[in-house]
């Protein structure tokens, strides 16, 4: 899981300036969203190669 530093580095490299404040009400904000759809997503994956499994 990046952390916050992470994020102003990435966002640093491709010349965009944030402070760390706006990075963190950024977080606050989206990251859990973020997190429902990304353990979603892997409950879809893992649905789909457990039904592969059971069909080979």
């Amino acid at each position: 899981m990046p952390r916050q530093a992470d994020l102003e580095v990435l966002l640093a490299q491709r010349g965009i300036e944030v402070s760390r404040e706006s990075v963190r009400c950024w977080v606050i904000k989206f990251g859990p969203l973020i997190a429902a759809n990304l353990r979603r997503f892997r409950a879809e994956v893992h649905q789909t190669w457990a039904a592969a499994a059971a069909a080979a």
